[in-house]
């Protein structure tokens, strides 16, 4: 056998290894479903509370817009 030879991988191969690696590297899969069960869980609990800030936002800019209103209007002259 000569010494020098190189091995090349052809992208089939390599492709057949990744998904050797992710099928048995996937054992603990049940961790990951949990895992990503609650950051959805998360995910929709952040969901929520950055509508009701939203709606706070825009009831604190009515009332801003209602305040500059009186103020920036013109008076009798």
């Amino acid at each position: 056998m000569d010494n020098q030879s190189k091995v090349s991988l052809g992208c089939g191969t390599l492709i057949l290894i990744a998904l050797i690696v992710i099928i048995f590297g996937n054992m603990g899969g049940r961790d990951a479903t949990q895992q990503v069960n609650n950051l959805e869980q998360q995910v929709v609990k952040l969901s929520q509370a950055v509508e009701k800030l939203q709606a706070q936002l825009d009831d604190q800019s009515k009332k801003l817009e209602v305040i500059l209103s009186a103020v920036t209007k013109p008076g009798p002259k």
